[in-house]
């Protein structure tokens, strides 16, 4: 039977704000898979909150709940990234960005 083994779990967006760091250092079981990940995550670290609607990459890929995490590899737990549209036109230009331009056209409370 293989050992426990060490991971850095790295968190992104909202999640790295409500941790305040971009990283968890975990120990998981041998043949932990996804979800067995993501339940521990939330049970220790509960600020978090549900994490169903996050992606999990392991090196680099996307993979579902089901999937085994080997040793040595990168984690990166990646939640949804929300925007949206307020109903404003898009507009496209070939003229060079304007920041002041940009903020003013999505800024809003």
């Amino acid at each position: 039977m293989s050992a426990p083994f060490r991971v850095e779990l790295l968190v992104f967006a909202g999640l790295r704000q409500r941790l305040g760091r971009p990283s968890l250092a975990l120990e998981l079981p041998a043949g932990c898979t996804v979800a067995q990940l993501r339940a521990l995550v939330e049970r220790t670290h509960p600020e978090l909150g549900p994490l169903t609607h996050c992606r999990l990459a392991v090196d680099h890929e996307f993979v579902d709940d089901a999937t085994r995490i080997p040793a040595g590899a990168e984690l990166a737990l990646i939640p949804p990234v929300s925007g949206g549209h307020d109903g404003a036109a898009s507009h496209l230009s070939e003229a060079p960005l304007e920041l002041a331009r940009v903020v003013a056209a999505v800024e809003h409370e």
